[in-house]
């Protein structure tokens, strides 16, 4: 035997149904009765969110990562999840709660992700709504030039002392003495 229900969601409800059927032969007499339980679940789950993660106090919100390590958050227990670096193309399966992105820039769009729940409801995907660059490799070592043109600093050049060298465009070079004095500058090239 068999029936067909048009749209179990309206017919049943989201959530646990129990059914039950008996039978009844041409002759009048009726069966016991067979139950069988189950969910109905149609809602797709809420897509998760993700986040380049801060790593060493290094505020990735600028789209800059140096592990390229990703956040996901907004997981429903008992789904899977899966995510995607090209736009959609192929899609790989998430463990955890994050995934690593390999060195590289993405364009706005590129990195995607979604979630399955347990029923096989998929969510909408939520991706990256501007470009990130993960760059894993340190800057070369910053060179310093001579202090006071002859590394000797005499009364004349005690004030204003110019300390320099070069180091790669943009990145933070700290400075510090072994007297215990210390402060950071910004590389211009």
């Amino acid at each position: 035997w068999s029936f067909t229900v048009v749209n179990a969601a309206s017919t049943f409800g989201q959530g646990s149904e129990t059914i039950t059927v008996v039978a009844r032969d041409l002759a009048g007499n009726v069966s016991g009765s067979s139950s069988r339980t189950f969910t109905v679940d149609t809602v797709a789950p809420v897509a998760p969110t993700f986040a380049l993660a801060t790593v060493l106090g290094v505020s990735s919100a600028n789209g800059l990562s140096n592990t390229g390590l990703v956040n996901v958050s907004g997981l429903e227990a008992g789904g899977s999840w899966q995510y995607t670096t090209n736009g959609g193309s192929s899609w790989s399966t998430g463990s955890g709660s994050s995934f690593s992105l390999a060195t590289g820039s993405y364009a706005a769009g590129s990195i995607q992700v979604r979630q399955t729940d347990a029923a096989g409801n998929t969510s909408t995907v939520s991706s990256n709504a501007s470009s990130i660059t993960v760059d894993a490799t340190p800057p070369a070592s910053p060179t310093i030039n001579a202090v006071a043109t002859d590394n000797i600093v005499n009364a004349s050049e005690n004030s204003n002392l110019v300390i320099s060298g070069t180091a790669e465009a943009g990145s933070s070079v700290t400075i510090t003495g072994s007297s215990g004095y210390s402060t950071t500058a910004t590389a211009n090239g």
